[in-house]
């Protein structure tokens, strides 16, 4: 019998994690963009405190948590 799996990468268009910035604990939605190179923050205010180079990592917020849990980085902010 063969083995498949299935793989749905974060940077898809269709895909949205919980995340974290590492530095301040300041939670996040992380939404796929169609670029490997860059995940986009929704529905966050411009005057949140995310810097340039800050660590993002999963949250272990929401049902997502049971598959992904927290702490994995997920990338930074540029």
């Amino acid at each position: 019998m063969p083995y498949t799996s299935r793989v749905l990468l974060l940077t898809d268009t269709t895909h949205s994690i919980p995340v974290q910035v590492n530095r301040n604990g300041l939670r996040a939605i992380a939404s796929g963009t169609g670029n490997p190179e860059r995940l986009e923050l929704r529905h966050v205010a411009d005057t949140a405190d995310i810097k340039e180079g800050d660590l993002l990592v999963s949250s272990a917020w929401g049902s997502v948590s049971r598959r992904l849990p927290g702490g994995h980085g997920q990338g930074s902010d540029s």
